[in-house]
């Protein structure tokens, strides 16, 4: 049953990257929301959870977006990305897995409490495009390359990885995973969402989520948190200039999968 919901959300999220009608993503959801429910897989209170993070959304979106329902969004978002609520299993697809020698065992987990977040946020914002990715990395390819340099040269200078070439077996599970699981869901999330609530103030608003980016992944430890905010700061970069999500996705992605093929991952051991 973990597959097949698994498939569902990530071909769900996939979906808004076509000119689909918003009524068919909405009827995957729900197939997923009850799909769940009916596997055990989300419990009453995660449901009632995730159908308040729907309602919340679409209350703030349709309306003038007032302040109050704006932070109750984010909380719900921040809380379910974060597996907080009870009650919402994740399937851990890949267990303990050393890449190299040199690099510590990780997991493999599809977070679905995250991908509702994504899913959640992207219904009410622009159509994404696949060509605006390609634009806003050629157009800013020295954001790209900036942040690929900065990101990496601070990794090493702190130890955290190594030089290590790699074409894992595990490679498409974790390129699948990463894109639609992680990347699409936290951009939606900081970029999409908070840095662009608080756009009148565009320096407070890049500070301000890149920092809640670095938060949001302190459970790998405070060096894990000020990599992040600054990973944040040039996704939140290229966010501005393009002022579209599929540059900052692309980007995220782009980090994170040079991390995975060309270096120590998740990190040195």
């Amino acid at each position: 049953m973990d597959i097949i919901l698994t498939l569902l959300l990530g071909s769900t999220l996939l979906l808004f990257w076509f000119k689909v009608p918003r009524k068919v993503i909405y009827i995957a959801t729900g197939l997923a929301l009850v799909l769940g429910a009916y596997a055990g897989i989300f419990s009453p209170l995660a449901v009632l959870s995730l159908l308040m993070l729907f309602i919340t959304s679409t209350l703030f979106f349709k309306n003038k977006q007032p302040l109050f329902l704006g932070i109750l969004v984010a909380l719900f978002c921040w809380v379910l990305s974060k597996n907080w609520i009870p009650g919402i299993l994740s399937w851990k697809a890949l267990s303990h897995i050393q890449l190299s020698e040199g690099s510590i065992p990780f997991n493999t987990v599809f977070n679905y409490g995250k991908a509702f977040v994504g899913i959640a946020l992207l219904l009410f914002m622009a159509p994404l495009q696949p060509i605006n990715m390609v634009k806003g990395v050629v157009k800013y390819s020295y954001i790209v390359l900036l942040s690929l340099l900065t990101l990496q040269m601070s990794a090493f200078a702190f130890s955290y990885v190594q030089l290590d070439i790699k074409l894992p077996s595990i490679s498409l599970i974790w390129l699948a995973h990463n894109f639609f699981f992680v990347c699409m869901p936290e951009e939606a999330l900081f970029r999409g969402f908070i840095q662009k609530q608080l756009h009148e103030k565009p320096l407070l608003a890049l500070a301000g989520s890149a920092l809640l980016f670095g938060i949001y992944h302190a459970h790998f430890g405070p060096l894990m948190i000020l990599y992040t905010t600054i990973a944040g700061l040039f996704y939140g970069w290229i966010w501005m200039k393009t002022q579209r999500l599929e540059a900052s996705i692309a980007l995220h992605f782009l980090v994170n999968a040079t991390h995975f093929f060309f270096f120590s991952y998740p990190r040195a051991l």
